[in-house]
């Protein structure tokens, strides 16, 4: 039996989480499915040799320090704030 709006290379699953994964990924707006799809691209990428770059992880990382520090140096007093960026 075909159904109409049915993909003919469509393939149906089903994915079996435990409650602690599902209490995570629902209030995301996840789905099993979406983990499904990604695990793949991922897969899929490291088997086709593809390699991480490094150069916007960094980027990335620099910007998110620098929001947190940031962010510190607005709760703590300077005294503190010089402190902890000695350590």
């Amino acid at each position: 039996m075909i159904f109409q709006n049915a993909s003919s290379r469509a393939h149906r699953t089903t994915i079996l989480i435990n409650d602690e994964d599902w209490r995570f990924i629902k209030p995301k707006g996840l789905k099993p499915t979406n983990l499904l799809r990604k695990k793949i691209q991922e897969l899929r990428m490291r088997e086709a040799g593809e390699r991480v770059d490094w150069e916007a992880s960094a980027q990335r990382l620099q910007a998110k320090l620098e929001r947190t520090c940031e962010a510190m140096a607005k709760v703590l007093t300077k005294k503190q704030f010089s402190e902890i960026l000695k350590s």
